[in-house]
C-alpha cells in the first residue's frame, strides 16, 4: 500500500525530529512559528517530490483509493473508541497510587515552557531534564501548533498514539502478508510447494486485510494480557465474595 498506514507516524516523527534537533542545537527556538516554518519547508519537498512523480503518485491514488479510505476510517475508528475511554476516566490524578499522569503531565508542560531543548526540570529548579521526553515532545508540537489547554491535549494524545498504533501494525502486516501471497501464487516460484502448505495452514487468513485488523488486535488491544487476569480476578472476587 506505498506506506499508506505510516503517513501519520512517519509525519510527526519528522516533523517532530527536525524541530528537536535544532532547537537542541539552538539554530531556532521552539515555538509555533518554527511548526510552521519546518511543516512549510516540508511541505514544500512532498510537492515537488509529487510534482516530478505526478503521474505515477495520481496512479496510485486511483489504484488505491479504496484502500486510502479503509486507512483512513480505521484511524479514526480507534481514535474515537480510545477517546470514550479517556473520556470516561478523564482524570491526570491516579489517587490511589499518583501513577505516571502528573509525571507525564510535568514533563509535558516543561517542554511547552522551554524554548530549547533539553526542557527545564519540573523538580529542579535551574537544572534540565534528563530523563527521555521524546513522546512528550511529539505531542508538544501538535499543543503548541494548535493552542489547544494541555489538559485537554493530554487526553487527545492517547487516543491519537492509540489510533496510529492501530494503523502502522495494520500497515506493516498488510503488506507482509500481500508480499507473502503474491510469492506463494507466482508460478516460477521454487518454493511453490512450500508455499501451498504454509497457505493451507493461514487459511482462516483469508486476505491481507483481515491479517493486518488481527495485528492491529494483537497489538493495540490484547498485548498485554494482563488486563485480561484482572477482569477474571474482579469477576471472581465480585461473584465468591460479593
Amino acid at each position: 500500500d506505498y506506506g499508506i498506514g505510516l503517513c501519520g507516524s512517519l509525519g510527526l516523527l519528522l516533523v517532530g525530529y527536525l524541530l528537536w534537533i535544532c532547537s537542541s542545537v539552538g539554530i531556532i527556538p521552539f515555538n509555533r512559528g518554527s511548526i510552521i516554518a519546518v511543516v512549510l519547508l516540508l511541505c514544500i519537498f512532498s510537492t515537488a517530490l509529487v510534482l516530478r512523480q505526478r503521474k505515477r503518485f495520481a496512479q496510485i491514488l486511483r489504484s488505491h483509493w479504496r484502500h486510502i479510505t479503509f486507512i483512513e476510517i480505521l484511524f479514526l475508528c480507534s481514535f474515537v473508541v480510545f477517546l470514550a475511554l479517556r473520556m470516561a476516566n478523564p482524570d491526570l490524578w491516579e489517587p490511589w497510587l499518583g501513577g505516571e499522569k502528573p509525571m507525564d503531565f510535568a514533563y509535558l508542560n516543561a517542554i511547552l515552557r522551554s524554548s530549547y531543548m533539553p526542557p527545564f526540570d519540573p523538580w529542579f529548579s535551574g537544572g534540565h531534564l534528563n530523563y527521555y521526553y521524546w513522546g512528550q515532545f511529539v505531542v508538544a508540537n501538535l499543543i503548541k501548533a494548535t493552542g489547544i489547554l494541555p489538559s485537554v491535549a493530554y487526553n487527545l494524545a492517547v487516543p491519537l498514539f492509540f489510533a496510529l498504533t492501530v494503523t502502522s501494525a495494520f500497515s506493516i502486516v498488510y503488506n507482509v502478508s500481500e508480499g507473502l501471497s503474491k510469492t506463494w501464487r507466482s508460478p516460477g516460484n521454487p518454493r511453490e510447494t512450500d508455499g501451498r502448505r504454509i497457505a493451507r495452514t493461514l487459511t482462516w487468513l483469508k486476505t491481507p486485510v483481515a491479517a493486518g485488523l488481527l495485528a492491529a488486535l494483537f497489538v493495540a488491544v490484547i498485548a498485554n494480557l494482563d488486563g485480561a487476569i484482572q477482569l477474571v480476578q474482579l469477576g471472581w472476587k465480585g461473584v465468591v465474595r460479593g
